[in-house]
């Protein structure tokens, strides 16, 4: 514990002006006095015996530097496997998309109708 001079000193004033002030309690006879002054005379041998110890204690190791194994380098493929636009990729994961559902039979009849309307509308402006 690092002793704090700067408190140290202000609560030795402040127990002065209060017995100056005419605070029974801490006039320089009274029991709180004593008890204080004794418990201070404590703390600052407990303070010197801590100085003493901390002195004969050996220095910490000094921190250890931290190196890589071996050198390494991060690589990125150029193409991911799920690249829609990749010519060569092979799926060999074993699963399947499963069934492809029409979407008209996902939607209410009154839309799946207006989607098919729509998709031949469309398919007509670009036919033409």
């Amino acid at each position: 514990m690092i002793p704090n001079f700067a408190l140290d000193n202000m609560v030795e004033k402040h127990l002065t002006l209060l017995a100056e002030r005419g605070a029974k309690e801490w006039a320089t006879n009274s029991d709180n006095y004593r008890n204080w002054e004794q418990r201070k005379r404590k703390w600052k041998t407990t303070a010197s015996d801590r100085v003493k110890k901390s002195k004969k204690q050996p220095p910490p190791p000094p921190p250890m530097a931290v190196t890589a194994a071996e050198p390494f380098a991060a690589v990125l493929p150029f193409i991911y496997d799920e690249d829609p636009f990749d010519e060569d990729y092979v799926d060999d994961s074993g699963e399947s998309d499963g069934d492809v559902i029409p979407i008209e039979l996902l939607m209410p009849p009154d839309a799946a109708n207006n989607a098919t309307r729509r998709r031949r509308r469309r398919r007509r402006r670009t036919n033409t």
